[in-house]
């Protein structure tokens, strides 16, 4: 009897050490695998009690204190939702807890990753309190854990949306030929499993010799909504990726599935009653199994800001018992001031969520354990919520792709490639930060934000809400415009993006949509204008808009002198003040801050324009000048030295060599000859860049690039434009009507047009429009050219206007 006694002690002593050294090895690296583990603990303590608590808890006279005892399933329930309250109720205090929690220097950063054997401690006793509980309380938490368990699909779906857009934008970012096929492949894939799986619902929730519409109804719309993804992505307005169509789309079949999978097992559709009855048993492992993996990463994927497995940017769990010197103490102070890597809050309130929704699934969403008594997630309410949870994710997911086209000015503007549902889940994971940048005063952390080129924005805006209104507010704006930081742009419009410009950052490698400018008419195109980049903004000024098809001959073009200007700031179009004279086809530069305009025509005069102005973007003011002295048409402008030249479309031509050049100090004009022998090229073929250096294209067939000589005023050969190079055609072409200009010390060759002959020899060609944007930096010999980013959808074609922007401090 001793020995029996002392070897039960031991084995006590053995076990709780064994627990003690389990829980003590939890570091801050596995802290959030030991938090799933206990959620995971309490789903199977809640399957148990369902299974075996019943005739205990029919003796409790708290409990059971009716005149009539109720029926066993309903003690069954009472003890799950007794669990989940108790679960739900210790990870609301752990929410409430570590709200605000910034550093991990806070104290309640070790309460959050360390103390597990108190945290299970309380757990346990929380379990075993809530059995103490009135039933009015479980009733009233029955009743609330609908709408948590609504709202954790809610977040689910979100996920998922999110995951599958950031998996379309990887392999697109990768911009690489396999990753394209790859991308093909996966999505054929799911389409071809999408479809299958129909035809096996069909089969199996539709028997002959039944009526049931209401399953043939839910798949219908399944597979309409399937068309519906295709159609929509694959629009030419829209011009998104077939693969997170794909995905969602056997997502929704599977939701259909788990519905339809999920009606009771004596309802004459449910052609899987059969096999189910056989195995209930596994039927209820794998829907704990799918419940727990589902909840695990749920919580995971939205309370934290990195993946579960990667070591978080944190000290070690414990301080050296030794340390060898004070450089150690030092550093471990230092990283105990690091912010910490997600919002310990809102994980704690995804758990909380995800008991109510565990809850629902044990109980099948009623006051009884779904309609057979023994099944996990089976009954009427759960076929309509996983229906409903489907419909909801088509929702959205077309939401996801027809936003940016219905809303270009607001949330999609410059972060159309982001995914708007990871910014719904990081608004959520970071409302409780107040501080910008966590460990570092706002002033320094506005600056560092400041200093980030707004072709980055779309990704700031996805990291916090604070840093979302941050970004969006005018305080930003204005301190990102008083120290001048406004980022380098390139800034293109083209024949196919009717109206839309497209601007390029070249610190980010990417291409953005802007909002749409407004024209005289819908389905009028605006040609003729000039664009130039002053005082850190994008204005377009004048030019003549026309309808886009010729049909109505009797709308006649509107030459304009409107002027509108981009603050990309703000990130908006406005009209500022319009120019005396309006003018299309007209020579345009910018000479020191000021924009000065000349020549043209209009529908007055045809064959040229002699008044010249100027525009002071500070004062919003035009101002005339003396006019030329012979009438300018079809002219470009230059600015060079300090000057403002007007070259005509026919300088190098004999019988009209020459030049108007104004001198912005003198206030007079004068002509000068043979500068310029190389025009009658495109409007936009000549370039200014540091130590006024002149680039210019010769487009006669060759393509060629040319460079004047500063000092001697002679011109020589730099290189050619490369060709063409498609994919489906045996020889290299030569593009026309592309763009070209300067920025940041390099010369850009972007978009144009190449005929594609066929190889029949009938004369037959057709129009390839490119988006394809080709670099290169002049200084080297022979030109070393490279592509980056290729031009968004919709732009591609010829180059109608295009400008670049240099960032420039403000005084």
């Amino acid at each position: 009897m001793w020995a029996a006694s002392c070897l039960a002690s031991c084995c006590a002593a053995c076990a709780c050490d064994a627990c003690r050294t389990v829980v003590s090895s939890i570091s801050r690296r596995s802290a959030r695998i030991a938090y799933c583990g206990l959620f995971a603990l309490s789903l199977i303590v809640s399957w148990i009690l369902r299974e075996v608590a019943a005739p205990l808890m029919e003796k409790l006279p708290w409990i059971n204190h009716f005149h009539k005892t109720p029926d066993r399933e309903w003690f069954e329930t009472d003890a799950v939702l007794r669990v989940s309250l108790g679960n739900f109720v210790f990870f609301s205090i752990l929410s409430v807890m570590m709200i605000g929690v910034k550093t991990q220097k806070d104290p309640r950063d070790g309460i959050h990753h360390g103390g597990w054997m108190m945290k299970v401690i309380c757990w346990f006793i929380l379990v075993i309190l809530m059995f103490f509980v009135p039933n009015e309380v479980i009733s009233f938490y029955e009743s609330m854990s609908k709408f948590g368990a609504g709202f954790f699909l809610l977040v689910q779906v979100v996920l998922l949306l999110d995951f599958v857009h950031g998996w379309n934008d990887t392999w697109v970012g990768y911009d690489e030929q396999f990753w394209y096929a790859a991308l093909l492949v996966v999505s054929l894939v799911c389409y071809l499993a999408t479809f299958v799986f129909s035809g096996l619902l069909f089969h199996w929730f539709t028997p002959s010799g039944h009526d049931c519409g209401l399953n043939t109804f839910f798949i219908v719309m399944t597979l309409i909504f399937v068309f519906v993804f295709a159609v929509v992505v694959l629009h030419p307005a829209v011009g998104g990726s077939i693969l997170p169509a794909s995905v969602i789309s056997f997502y929704c079949m599977y939701l259909c599935y788990s519905g339809l999978a999920s009606e009771p097992r004596d309802y004459e559709c449910n052609g899987l009653h059969k096999h189910s009855k056989a195995v209930s048993t596994g039927t209820m492992t794998i829907g704990l199994l799918t419940t727990v993996l589902s909840v695990v990463y749920s919580a995971v994927r939205a309370g934290s800001s990195t993946t579960l497995l990667s070591p978080p940017d944190s000290p070690r769990a414990g301080k050296p018992l030794l340390p060898l010197d004070g450089k150690a103490e030092e550093k471990e102070e230092k990283e105990q001031k690091k912010p910490v890597t997600y919002s310990y809050a809102f994980f704690h309130i995804i758990f909380s969520l995800a008991s109510m929704y565990s809850a629902m699934l044990l109980t099948g969403w009623s006051t009884s354990v779904g309609e057979s008594g023994k099944l996990v997630d089976v009954g009427w309410p759960s076929v309509w919520v996983r229906v409903v949870t489907s419909w909801a994710t088509a929702g959205l997911f077309i939401w996801s792709v027809v936003a940016p086209i219905l809303f270009p000015d607001h949330l999609y503007f410059f972060c159309k490639t982001e995914s708007v549902y990871t910014q719904i889940v990081n608004v959520l994971r970071d409302s409780t930060e107040q501080s910008i940048i966590p460990g570092l005063p706002d002033d320094l952390a506005l600056r560092c934000l400041a200093k980030l080129s707004h072709g980055h924005h779309g990704a700031l805006e996805c990291v916090s809400r604070g840093w979302r209104d941050l970004l969006r507010s005018a305080d930003y704006s204005c301190f990102k415009s008083r120290n001048g930081w406004s980022g380098t742009w390139l800034f293109v419009l083209t024949e196919q993006s009717k109206n839309q410009w497209v601007a390029y950052d070249p610190e980010a490698d990417r291409w953005h949509p802007l909002p749409r400018t407004r024209a005289v008419q819908d389905g009028w195109h605006h040609s003729g204008f000039a664009c130039v980049c002053v005082s850190n903004c994008l204005l377009v000024i004048g030019g003549c808009y026309a309808p886009s098809v010729s049909s109505f001959p009797h709308q006649k073009p509107v030459v304009t002198g409107d002027v509108m200007r981009f603050d990309p700031f703000k990130k908006e179009w406005r009209m500022v003040a319009s120019m005396r004279t309006p003018r299309t086809h007209f020579a345009c530069c910018a000479v020191s801050g000021k924009v000065y305009v000349a020549g043209g025509r209009n529908l007055t005069h045809s064959r040229g324009i002699t008044s010249a102005e100027v525009y002071d973007p500070v004062a919003d003011r035009w101002e005339e000048l003396p006019a030329m002295p012979r009438p300018q048409m079809d002219c470009s402008g230059l600015s060079y030295r300090g000057s403002f030249h007007v070259l005509s479309d026919q300088v190098g031509f004999a019988e009209q060599s020459f030049s108007e050049v104004f001198n912005p100090l003198e206030m007079s004009w004068s002509t000068v000859e043979d500068i310029w022998p190389f025009s009658r090229a495109m409007q936009f073929a000549v370039q200014v860049m540091k130590n006024d250096r002149v680039y210019t294209i010769v487009d006669w067939g060759e393509s060629l690039i040319k460079t004047r000589d500063t000092d001697e005023g002679e011109w020589y050969n730099v290189g050619s434009v490369p060709s063409v190079v498609l994919a489906n055609h045996p020889r290299e072409l030569e593009a026309f009507g592309y763009g070209f200009a300067a920025l940041r010390d390099e010369l850009f060759v972007i978009g144009g047009k190449v005929l594609k002959w066929e190889e029949s020899g009938a004369g037959r060609f057709d129009i390839v429009r490119l988006s394809v944007v080709r670099v290169c930096n002049p200084l080297d010999r022979p030109l070393n050219w490279r592509e980056t980013k290729p031009m968004c959808i919709p732009a591609g074609g010829s180059i109608i206007g295009c400008a670049s922007l240099e960032e420039s401090s403000l005084p």
